[in-house]
């Protein structure tokens, strides 16, 4: 077959990541469900939705992208142990809205909590590109929401 092509890849390596990312939650016991756009199709084909939606994404939103769900997946893991997490990632014209919202703590699970730096850091990096953080308890069941909007356009490019 035909080489990919060489250098960063933001639409490839973002719908890779995510899917590197999910695999890696579910082998500590997280059920992640991909919602890209598309409820009514699986976690595999969400993957593939996902990787049309990120179409021309800049690289440092496609990064921080994958921060945010990287971030958010293993404070599932750490503090709510084996439960379920969704990934609702939609595209608005000129943004990325991507989400990591769980169910809260299996039952009987102990948390593992970490050091606290990570959601602080997140949050300086995607003020730095022009996005948001929000991160807390569901208000609608139990468990945990992460949501971050992104600057779906190049730096200094913005509808704003």
């Amino acid at each position: 077959g035909d080489a990919p092509a060489a250098g960063p890849g933001p639409v490839n390596s973002l719908a890779e990541s995510l899917r590197e990312l999910i695999g890696r939650a579910r082998r500590t016991g997280v059920t992640v469900d991909l919602d890209a756009d598309a409820p009514h199709i699986g976690a595999d084909a969400g993957a593939a939705r996902a990787g049309a939606m990120t179409d021309g994404l800049p690289a440092p939103t496609a990064q921080a992208a994958t921060r945010v769900v990287a971030e958010a997946l293993a404070n599932t893991a750490r503090h709510a142990g084996p439960t379920r997490a969704r990934v609702p990632l939609r595209r608005a014209p000129g943004r990325l809205c991507i989400a990591v919202v769980d169910d809260g703590p299996a039952t009987g699970w102990e948390p593992h909590p970490g050091a606290g730096q990570g959601l602080r850091g997140l949050h300086e990096r995607l003020t730095a590109l022009g996005g948001t953080l929000t991160a807390g308890p569901r208000a609608d069941a139990p468990g945990f929401a992460i949501e971050a909007t992104l600057s779906a356009e190049p730096h200094g490019r913005s509808h704003d």
